[in-house]
């Protein structure tokens, strides 16, 4: 069963308005994303040129759009020879090319009957994907809750059986693709930029903030802190683990190429982009084709990590069903005060970097939440920057208006650097492990920690229990008793939800303000509602 609406028209520069218009408004009317609208409609136009520049003689189209078997469609058939727009040898130029290999509702070519068809169809509406992600959650709980429902064997098959695998199957996923969507991404957007130059500057500008910026919050977190839990002064023992400090520091130059993909160490893999992305900088001129080729294997890396992410929602619900069931809905009231604490400094260093830049730019604070809700749910609900990292790049480039060589470069550059609450939740269970022991403390302690706190943050290996290995370290080093990393793996688990949400929406605000820097902020498009 079908339904559908026709234009007739001549392929002319008038004609193509008219069928540009006609298009639009039928997207219009299905409700189509704005942005995947424009995109379209401006694919299709370029499209229509092509044609219009290839015949001699005028050309008659006909556009069809309507619902056939529950999909909308959209046909375009012109007369003539068989011509196809997207040959290679009509030389679409870069920005066209990239407008058609992004675009979700890329029209197809085809001839037959003495007859050309540039056809297309539009996604179904789906539910937005904060949506789904809440309700993942909510539907966790409710199995949490119910657990007492189930006997110990029921509870036990079920998690080493059918909850853990389908979690390891995301996480290995996840992580085969992350280190190439990381790698593509920042030797992409290095080589994107016009020269060595501007890498130099767009290197410091954008590194430099991420860093001073996290050295500075970490230390007011621990200054907070000590307003909070008020330790008592004297004696510290243990040693500095100075050793463990330095080798954190060098271990950013990999052994061999193969280690870091092996191991997944994002450091280390970010530092070998950088390294290549500026010899083909240096060497652009004979190196013309590997910018393009860079950029359609980044495209291949995030499409692949788009697909994968479309597990999301399972993997929320079994991640946190197997928290619950292992641990009890109690596990919130046995750590409910640093908890507390730590989710408010963290919102607070949050709303910190949203004033900044609200006041700096003018722009309205319920402006900028709003613009940046999405991204914040999904690190909220996956505690995966990885997961959020398409949308990151989409929220910075549509909604925010940072320029995309900014953001391509500087979002992985966040993931790592951007850790002034990462450094926090390290420090807030340091207060409450040496509150909780009664142990005491002296200026060094408190030097030694925003130390340790800001390097281990910047410098997380990005392994199962890396958290935990760090915090063992510093336990350590401020002898505090062994038992109490049980406490502390429990509270890092639960800190890294919020943290990882924290950390997205502060390098959202960090990158507006190294874009306005390097002239490469749009403000209207960041002012508009």
């Amino acid at each position: 069963m079908s339904n559908s609406n026709t234009l007739e028209v001549t392929v002319d520069y008038k004609g193509i308005d008219t069928i540009s218009e006609f298009i639009s408004n039928w997207m219009t009317e299905c409700k189509t994303d704005k942005y995947e609208l424009i995109r379209t409609r401006l694919t299709v136009e370029e499209l229509l040129l092509s044609v219009n520049a290839h015949y001699e003689k005028e050309v008659s189209a006909t556009v069809y759009t309507g619902t056939k078997f529950g999909k909308r469609y959209c046909r375009i058939v012109y007369d003539g020879e068989s011509f196809d727009p997207f040959a290679k040898d009509e030389n679409l130029d870069e920005w066209t090319e990239h407008l058609i290999s992004s675009s979700e509702t890329v029209p197809s070519w085809s001839f037959s009957g003495g007859k050309n068809e540039l056809y297309f169809t539009l996604s179904k509406r789906v539910i937005k994907t904060e949506s789904l992600l809440v309700g993942s959650v909510i539907l966790a709980i409710l199995f949490g809750l119910i657990k007492v429902d189930y006997s110990g064997d029921v509870i036990d098959f079920a998690s080493e059986n059918i909850l853990t695998p389908l979690s390891d199957v995301f996480i290995n996923l996840l992580n085969t693709f992350a280190v190439l969507l990381i790698f593509f991404s920042v030797l992409s957007g290095i080589c994107g930029l016009g020269g060595a130059r501007d890498f130099s500057k767009m290197g410091k500008t954008i590194i430099n903030r991420f860093l001073i910026r996290s050295a500075f919050f970490i230390a007011m977190s621990i200054g907070i802190l000590y307003l909070i839990y008020r330790l008592p002064y004297g004696e510290t023992q243990g040693s500095s683990q100075s050793d463990e400090l330095i080798k954190r520091i060098f271990a950013i130059i990999p052994s061999d190429p193969l280690s870091p993909f092996i191991n997944g160490d994002m450091l280390q893999i970010v530092f070998m982009a950088i390294i290549i992305g500026i010899v083909i900088l240096a060497n652009k001129h004979r190196l013309r084709h590997t910018t393009s080729l860079l950029i359609e294997l980044n495209d291949i890396s995030t499409r692949t990590v788009e697909l994968v992410c479309k597990l999301l929602p399972l993997y929320i619900f079994v991640t946190l069903t197997l928290l619950f069931w292992q641990n009890g809905m109690g596990i919130f009231f046995r750590i409910w005060k640093p908890l507390l604490i730590y989710t408010s400094i963290s919102f607070f260093i949050v709303i910190l970097s949203m004033l900044i830049v609200s006041i700096k730019f003018k722009v309205s604070l319920k402006v900028l939440a709003k613009k940046i809700r999405p991204t914040f749910i999904i690190g909220l609900t996956t505690a995966s920057s990885t997961v959020a990292f398409s949308k990151v790049l989409d929220t910075n480039e549509r909604k925010l208006g940072i320029s995309p060589d900014v953001s391509k470069f500087g979002v992985p550059i966040g993931n790592l650097l951007c850790s002034a609450t990462t450094g926090a939740s390290m420090a807030s269970i340091v207060f409450y492990l040496t509150d909780y022991y009664g142990l005491s403390i002296n200026v060094g302690w408190f030097i030694m920690l925003w130390l340790m706190c800001f390097i281990f943050a910047i410098s997380l290996p990005p392994v199962s229990g890396a958290l935990l290995i760090c915090l063992g370290i510093i336990m350590k080093n401020f002898n505090i008793p062994s038992e109490g990393l049980a406490i502390a793996g429990t509270m890092g688990l639960i800190f890294d939800f919020i943290d990882t949400s924290s950390r997205i929406v502060i390098s959202h605000m960090e990158l507006c303000l190294s874009a306005d820097k390097l002239g490469k902020l749009n403000k209207e498009k960041l002012r508009k509602p």
